[in-house]
Formats: C-alpha cells, structure tokens, sequence
C-alpha cells in the first residue's frame, strides 16, 4: 500500500511537470508567431480627373492615364519657428505643411501612376501621416496635405480635378487675375501693364533667372482654395519625383513693382534680388519671404505698412527701405537668419511687436527717427545698430546677443527695457572718431533691467577710457536708476 501511495504521488508530480512544460512551450510558440507576423499596412486609393478647357466649357477628359501619384513624409517644421508661433501664435505666419512642403527637397516613398479612367492605388504603407504630390507635365501642380492612413484600412482621397497649367511670358496688356488652385508658369521675363489680382491656391512658378514686372497695381485676396496662400517659386524641376531642389543657380531673378501693392496670404520663395516696390503705397500681411538674396525693397516714395511677415533665410537684407516717404510701419512679424533684418534710410521707422532671432545684423536705422518697442532679440551679432538716428527704444527684450545688443551713433532714448545675456557688451559708445565717441552726448540708460551684478563690464563708454590711453571716449552711459526686476511689460504683447 505504502508503494502506491509514492507512485500515485510521483504520477502527480509527473503530470504537473508536464503541464509546465507544455504550458511553456504553448507560450513561446505564440509568442514566436506573434513576433513574425507581418506588420498590417494601409492602402490609398484615389481618382484624378483631367478637366479639359474651350472657350465654351470646361469637361473631363476620357483619358485620366499618365498622372504620378507620389507620397513623401512630411516636412519637418523648423522648430525654432514653431516655438515662436506656440509662445506667440499673433506673429509671423503659423508655420505648417502648406508653408513648408515641397516634393522637390526629398524622394518619394511610393509612385505610381493613373490608369486611363484616373484611379490610382498605393498599397503596403506603413500606418502615419504623408503629404501626396499629384504631377503631370502640361497640368497645375497639387498637394495633399497630412493624408493620415491607418493600419489595415484604405484611405479614399476620393475625386481630384486637375487644371491645365498656363504658360505666360512677354507683354500682357490687360487685366490679369491668376486663378486659385491653378498653375502657372513664366518662362522668360513677363510684364504686366494693367492691374493683376492673385487669388489664394494660385502657384506660380518662374524660369530661373527670369523677372516679372508689374507696371499697374498688384493685389492678392483670399479666395474658395482649400489653400490658405499664393505662391511665388522657380520653376525648377517642378515635374521631377527625383529629390532635387532649386539651387541658387536656378533662382527666379527679381518680381518688381510699380504702381504699389495691397497683399495677403502669399509665399515667395527662392528669388535672387528680391520684392521691389518703386510706387505707390504698400500694404503686406500674412506673409513669408524665404531663400533669397535680397528681400523687400521700398524706393524713397513708398510707404509701406508691413504686418504679420516671416522673413527667413536671407543673404542679404529682410527689408531695405529708403527716405524720403513719410513712414515704414513693421509690425507683429518674424525675421530669421538673414544676413541682416532691417535697413531703414532716411525716413520714419516703427518696429513693433516683432521677433528676430539668429540674424547677424536685426535693425539698422541710418539718419532718422522712430521707435523700436515691444520687440524680441535673440541670438543675433548685433541687435540695434544705429548710424546718426534718433530712435526711442523702449519695452523691449534683450535675451541674447553675441557682440553688442545696442550700438548707438547719437543721443537715444532707452527706457523699461531688459538686458538679458551679451556674449560681450550690450551697449557701446566707443569709436574711432576724433575723441572717440560716437554719440554727442551722455546716453540716459536709466529705467532697465539688467541681468549682470556689474553693469559697467558690459557697457563702453567714458569709464574705460585708462583701457584706450590717448583714445579717450567724451562721454557716459547713464544706467541708473535701474529696474530690479524684468520689466513685465516689455517684449511682444499678447
């Protein structure tokens, strides 16, 4: 009896052990099959539809063949812009992927073309969000935009109409409108003698080193696009699907103004010598200048009133304005990494709630008046350089400059402002004229906040004058009273 008892309970034991085992084994097989399955992927499916245009009407064509559907990830957002817009959604342009997106700076990840009925299909796309471009020689370019496509699942974009683009160059004579949701395309220098409207959704895209001139008034409105701006760009390997963006050989040359301008909601992009608006007055908002040798140019008989611009990647000047006209009025905008920001000559200047950031030279005024206020400097080689120009300014924030923050060539008005940072002064007098100063008096200073326990290592004026025996500067910066605290109501407002 007492040997099966002990062999019952070692067939238990037995037993137990095998379940472990099968158990285990139950777990590592599911678990091997699970590792090695195929991750699911999505499918995108469409429709293009050439519209074909005569004089009387406007009709599919039959044969929708031939059009590349090409998918590419999306444009990675500047993230010092996109900062910006967050903290300060009221200036600039709110960068996105219609601001940011083109097929030419990168490969795509899947083509295919249209069958003769139009449709077309992608499929095996991993799960994420695209941007499509939709190319034929001959027809408008368009995009889609964060097409977002889910594992397992096809994604419709359903029924696209295409425009033929148009091609323009020479002498046109009447009025012109360029058409939302078109392309449009200037092969050589085109000129414009009566007045143009740009519709928003409108691309237009110049031969490299070509100009278009507009000899009567210019104006850009908002119009049905499912495209919040218009677009000026070279023509560069447009229909090419091979990763080649515009070079600076290629840049569209200049696009000149005559008769002044009243625009919104545009995009200019790789041009050479720039906007130049030489009559009229001139209004601009919503918009963005970038990749460009010059920027803006107002000849001395404009007045410009400039808000809401991006102003990027500059060689040269963002804006040069020259005297004599009544008045330059830039406001609630962005200017990054140009060569320099602001050029104003001879006029009356107001820079208000804008923020520059990494430009080697932000504002510099010569010979006249005007305010600098509410603004935003950061990391640039010089913030304010001034060159015989009154200018108040006042409420504004110094973060971070790498040699001097102001740089003055008279008497100016400092006041409620904050000094943050100074790779090495944040205001100097000392020159190289006849006694060494650059300004004609003492500069009152008083009323800011500086962030440095000792001021004086961070200002040039009469007290280093036992450094430069024989150079001695005449005159003081005047820095107290001081704040002792930042000033809560400097830098952009809202």
């Amino acid at each position: 009896m007492r040997d099966l008892k002990m062999n019952l309970a070692s067939l238990k034991l037995t037993s137990l052990l095998l379940c472990l085992v099968v158990g285990t084994l139950l777990i590592f097989v599911t678990g091997c099959k699970s590792s090695t399955e195929p991750e699911k992927t999505a499918t995108l499916i469409g429709k293009i539809k050439l519209e074909s245009e005569t004089k009387l009407k406007s009709q599919s064509l039959t044969d929708n063949s031939g059009v590349t559907v090409a998918l590419y990830r999306t444009a990675v957002l500047d993230t010092t812009i996109a900062r910006i817009n967050t903290i300060h959604p009221n200036i600039g342009v709110i960068i996105n992927q219609e601001t940011e997106f083109d097929h030419r700076n990168q490969a795509p990840l899947f083509t295919t073309t249209t069958n003769i009925a139009g449709e077309f299909s992608i499929a095996s796309i991993p799960a994420g969000a695209y941007n499509a471009a939709i190319l034929k020689n001959g027809w408008s370019v368009k995009y889609l935009y964060n097409v977002s496509l889910t594992a397992g699942l096809t994604s419709d974009v359903g029924e696209l109409l295409v425009k033929p683009s148009i091609s323009l160059s020479g002498y046109i004579a009447n009025d012109y409108t360029f058409q939302a949701d078109r392309t449009y395309l200037i092969n050589t220098t085109t000129s414009f003698a009566s007045p143009v409207v740009i519709e928003t959704g409108a691309r237009i895209y110049v031969a490299a080193n070509e100009s278009v001139k507009f000899y009567s008034m210019l104006t850009a409105f908002s119009s049905n696009s499912v495209e919040k701006f218009w677009k000026f760009d070279s023509s560069q390997n447009l229909y090419q699907t091979t990763g080649a963006p515009v070079d600076s050989t290629s840049y569209i040359s200049e696009i000149d103004v005559y008769q002044g301008c009243l625009l919104n909601s545009g995009l200019i992009r790789n041009i050479r010598y720039g906007v130049n608006v030489s009559g009229g007055n001139c209004t601009i908002s919503s918009f963005e200048l970038r990749d460009f040798g010059s920027g803006f140019y107002f000849d001395q008989n404009v007045n410009a009133q400039l808000s809401n611009l991006s102003i990027r990647n500059g060689g040269s000047k963002g804006i040069h304005a020259m005297g004599y006209a009544d008045s330059l009025r830039v406001e609630k905008s962005i200017f990054s990494n140009n060569y320099e920001g602001i050029l104003i000559n001879g006029r009356g200047v107001s820079v208000q709630d804008t923020y520059f950031i990494n430009n080697v030279s932000a504002i510099r005024p010569q010979v006249n008046s005007g305010v600098v206020r509410y603004c935003n400097f950061w990391g640039n080689g010089h913030d304010i350089w001034l060159y015989n120009s009154i200018c108040n300014i006042n409420n504004n924030n110094f973060y971070y400059s790498k040699e001097y923050t102001i740089f003055p060539r008279r008497i100016i008005q400092l006041r409620n402002n904050n000094f943050f940072k100074t790779d090495y002064r944040f205001i100097t007098i000392r020159g190289y004229d006849a006694n060494n100063s650059i300004v004609n008096g003492d500069v009152d200073a008083s009323q800011n906040y500086w962030a440095v326990s000792d001021i004086d290592d961070y200002i040039i004026d009469a007290t280093d004058n036992p450094s430069y025996p024989g150079l001695e500067c005449a005159f003081y910066i005047k820095y107290l009273p001081k704040k002792n605290s930042p000033v809560l109501t400097a830098g952009i407002r809202g």
